[in-house]
């Protein structure tokens, strides 16, 4: 319907006298919504081909399917407004993807830094202290905190330059305004 609703769109602006580059032009948020639901609707079955086919433990592929499932219900939900324009789901499926969406997470959370190891990606990349295996998060996020260039200086100059003139300055203003 998406990919219908952009040639339509093309076909009327030439008809109106526009150029076909011109109408293709005018048409693009119209192609690129097309585009990404053509894109979702490939991920999802491909995805859900081969986890279906993975020669894998009943354990791996339980994760798998419902990695899969979240990422399909979050495609939905992110595009709801396309789905209920075509009248696909009512108020009540609504809701119970959203709780769907959620179970999904709680699901899938014991297994979220597993997975996302399963890239292989190092922790540089991820630039994150809260994807840590040892759960210690919290100590983490501290030494991060403390590490961070933007705590080298209890005051950073920038406050001196902007920040401190400016309330001076209202400062000094405040009590004129008050009499």
């Amino acid at each position: 319907r998406l990919l219908s609703d952009a040639a339509a769109r093309i076909e009327n602006l030439v008809r109106s006298g526009k150029s076909r580059q011109e109408a293709w032009d005018a048409s693009t948020v119209a192609l690129t919504w097309a585009a990404k639901a053509y894109c979702h609707t490939f991920v999802v079955r491909t995805f859900s081909q081969i986890v279906s086919d993975a020669a894998v433990d009943k354990s791996t592929k339980d994760v798998l399917t419902a990695l899969c499932k979240l990422y399909a219900i979050d495609g939905i939900i992110e595009n709801l407004g396309e789905f209920i324009e075509d009248g696909f789901f009512s108020p009540h499926q609504v809701s119970f993807l959203k709780n769907k969406l959620a179970d999904l997470l709680a699901e899938i959370r014991p297994n979220a830094v597993a997975l996302v190891d399963a890239f292989d990606y190092p922790d540089k990349t991820l630039d994150s202290c809260l994807g840590r295996y040892d759960g210690q998060v919290y100590p983490a996020l501290y030494e991060y905190a403390k590490n961070s260039p933007f705590n080298e200086q209890e005051v950073l100059d920038s406050y001196h330059k902007f920040i401190k003139p400016a309330q001076t300055e209202q400062s000094q203003r405040a009590p004129m305004a008050r009499l």
